[in-house]
């Protein structure tokens, strides 16, 4: 119908998911939070939290925008032996397809934005207006968060009518690899390091 379409902590294989005349969001604003000395010891081991991992599917909006929002929070951190994998608040979107268009008359934005790192990997990407990509390290000044907000697209295509905005505000910056298509009217990548 012609109203919005809401998901919460969402993990998505092989779906097609459609919201005709309104927007398509797929949010995420759960929190993970890590405390004690002797509890929260971590070693060799991988955290996973507050994450959302769309493969294989399809998501279109029709006349409206394409949002996927991880906004969780981390509160504290683990002590570390450095070996571990920690994947919080990560954003996954592989072999799928995310639309925002209108058959008739211009479509909307494509909005993909969190609080940690974002991977485009064999996607494909449109917008008629905007496609805007950030993400935001983790939780500022903790070691263990360093390779978080980064932005990574590894093949695929990200077109937008207009605007194409890639934003890293963690550590890892952007990475745009193995012949991934950037096309739009104006391209702007930004990284930590200028």
């Amino acid at each position: 119908g012609s109203s919005d379409l809401k998901v919460n902590n969402i993990s998505a294989s092989g779906s097609p998911l459609t919201a005709n005349d309104g927007d398509l969001m797929i949010v995420d604003n759960g929190s993970i939070s890590i405390s004690g000395i002797y509890s929260a010891v971590i070693s060799g081991s991988t955290v996973s939290a507050n994450n959302i991992t769309i493969a294989g599917s399809t998501f279109t909006a029709y006349g409206g925008d394409m949002d996927v929002y991880d906004n969780g929070q981390v509160a504290g951190a683990p002590y570390t032996d450095g070996s571990d994998t920690v994947s919080v608040n990560d954003i996954s979107i592989s072999g799928s397809t995310l639309d925002a268009y209108a058959p008739y008359g211009t479509g909307g934005n494509v909005n993909i934005s969190g609080n940690g790192a974002v991977g485009i990997n064999n996607s494909t990407i449109y917008a008629d207006n905007n496609v805007n990509i950030t993400a935001e390290q983790v939780k500022l000044g903790d070691a263990i968060y360093d390779s978080s907000g980064g932005v990574t697209v590894n093949g695929g295509s990200i077109t937008a009518g207009n605007n194409l905005v890639i934003t890293a505000n963690g550590a890892a910056g952007t990475t745009i690899n193995n012949g991934a298509s950037l096309n739009a009217f104006y391209i702007t990548v930004n990284s930590p390091d200028g």
